[in-house]
């Protein structure tokens, strides 16, 4: 419901904003949220750490209470880390990202609400782990639904009377604040948590920097390789490049996102299989999921590729033409994002994401040289290649590790096969007369 509420809003308003705002202030409102996504890297991999953590202990009200505390004012000390790039971006914002002069103190303006959203986020996104680790999917997805909905109903209203980006961001901020305030209510419905520092427990501080560097790595990496080519464009094409290929990417993406929530909603159960040694209900679990995302993946995939550029001329009013092989290339990186997904998952959840991290940093790193060589020949093309091209690669690397691990803990006799569904022996252990065992 959530992605359909999503999606739809999404449709309707994309266009509307890309006529009110223009080409150069849609995408200076890309590059800005772009931007905005690296500083969430500064949570170091806490809030990850944090909800494993919370998953094992839930029914401990003493130590989730402890784990919340310590999650939350780590989280308010590494927000000092983002000050000293926010205002370097803040004052060469023009020159950085090739804006027009007339745009510039907009944008700058833009930037400072975009950054007190990200604040916002920031520390709320322990109140929205909470809520996820307890298992309130439902509760937490009609709260951001109607977040969702009020936003766009807002925003529909404020640009028939007012002009410009600053509009837009502050109805924004207003639902973001709406919304993380019910999300503390909800949270503290699971567990009667109290914000104080004297509940902050610094020996788990300690034991979290371990896995949460990692997963920093991990995050920080993949965050390049998703929102650099926002800033790659603008800094080589300008931002009005970044619209249009925004705009081309949101439909595959949007369907990636969709099809990522398969996967994601089974995070919690995951880490406890693993946490209690289940690891052939595991393997089934995975099989189920893998085959699943494989038999919707490919036929989304046909219709984006066969009817895709049509979509997206009609959706966008002929504003701009539409680039097929731009269209083909974001659809094959959804394919193969989606299957390397569900791997993916089942690494961080089960904390099995050193080595994930390490490639994921060498890939991002390759995915930016690749990117600027590619752009001198082709254009928008070569960045969204590079990015099919660096994805793959990293993805392929490190999947086998889960299948490795999972194998070796299956115990005797059993190997792991991805064509295994079910457990043929459940039924028969749990009906029939004992003594026939």
């Amino acid at each position: 419901m959530l992605m359909g509420v999503n999606i739809v809003t999404m449709f309707i308003l994309t266009p509307i904003l890309f006529s009110h705002l223009g080409k150069e202030g849609y995408g200076i409102w890309i590059a800005l949220t772009a931007v905005a996504a690296y500083f969430s890297l500064s949570n170091f991999g806490f809030t990850q750490t944090f909800l494993i953590e919370l998953i094992k202990n839930k029914d401990n009200p003493k130590k989730a209470n402890r784990l919340i505390n310590t999650a939350f004012f780590s989280l308010m000390m590494f927000l000092v880390v983002t000050l000293p790039p926010f205002l370097l971006v803040q004052y060469n914002i023009g020159p950085w990202f090739k804006i027009t002069e007339g745009f510039v103190p907009d944008a700058q303006r833009a930037f400072v609400i975009v950054y007190g959203i990200f604040i916002l986020n920031f520390l709320g996104s322990v109140f929205q782990q909470v809520i996820f680790g307890f298992g309130k999917l439902t509760q937490r997805n009609l709260i951001e639904a109607l977040r969702v909905l009020l936003n766009f109903g807002l925003t529909l209203l404020v640009i028939q009377t007012y002009k410009g980006l600053m509009p837009v961001l502050i109805i924004n901020s207003l639902t973001t604040l709406i919304y993380l305030a019910a999300a503390v209510v909800l949270a503290y419905k699971q567990v009667r948590f109290k914000i104080h520092l004297g509940h902050f427990h610094k020996p788990t501080f300690n034991r979290f920097l371990v896995p949460s560097m990692h997963f920093f790595i991990l995050g920080m990496s993949s965050q390049i390789i998703l929102y650099s080519d926002s800033i790659l464009i603008s800094t080589l094409s300008g931002v009005s490049a970044v619209a249009f290929y925004a705009i081309t990417f949101r439909i595959p993406d949007q369907c990636q996102r969709l099809i990522f929530k398969i996967s994601d909603v089974k995070i919690p159960k995951i880490t406890l299989l693993h946490s209690q040694g289940r690891y052939f209900e595991l393997m089934l679990l995975h099989n189920r999921l893998f085959w699943l995302t494989v038999a919707i993946a490919f036929p989304v995939a046909a219709v984006l590729i066969l009817a895709g550029p049509w979509v997206i001329e009609t959706w966008m009013r002929q504003q701009f033409e539409v680039d097929f092989w731009l269209v083909v290339i974001f659809t094959s990186s959804m394919v193969t994002q989606v299957l390397i997904h569900v791997e993916g998952v089942f690494i961080q959840s089960m904390e099995l994401h050193k080595k994930m991290a390490w490639f994921t940093l060498a890939g991002a790193a390759f995915h930016i040289l690749l990117a600027i060589l590619l752009h001198h020949f082709i254009g928008l093309r070569g960045i969204a290649l590079s990015f099919l091209i660096s994805q793959t690669i990293v993805g392929l690397s490190v999947v086998g590790q889960l299948y490795s691990f999972i194998g070796q803990n299956l115990g005797e006799g059993r190997s792991f096969s991805f064509f295994k569904l079910r457990n043929a022996g459940r039924w028969t252990l749990e009906t029939s007369d004992p003594k026939a065992h």
